[in-house]
């Protein structure tokens, strides 16, 4: 099982813009964020494919966007004895 990750790219010539030229794969992937990521992993692993995982900016970090509700948020918090999980949220929006 194989994932490749691959910068967007093409090739230009005088008369159009056409894909690069690339190897063989089974699957390809667009976008390279935890979605794209995870169901590359999966198609190689798991269903034996051959995968290329292709994104403009592949080598950029992706953002952590997490959102939780408040209320699992307390009761996980209470169930760990952890008060300091309530200063990890940044932002919170009223219901």
């Amino acid at each position: 099982a194989t994932v490749q990750l691959r910068r967007a790219r093409t090739c230009r010539s005088a008369s159009a813009t056409t894909p690069c030229p690339a190897e063989e794969v089974d699957v390809a992937v667009i976008g390279a964020g935890p979605a794209g990521t995870l169901l590359a992993n999966l198609l190689a692993e798991q269903h034996g494919r051959k995968v290329c995982l292709i994104d403009a900016q592949a080598s950029k970090p992706w953002p952590n966007n997490y959102g939780v509700w408040q209320e699992e948020w307390d009761a996980l918090a209470a169930k760990l004895e952890m008060e300091e999980l309530q200063s990890c949220l940044d932002t919170r929006w009223a219901v």
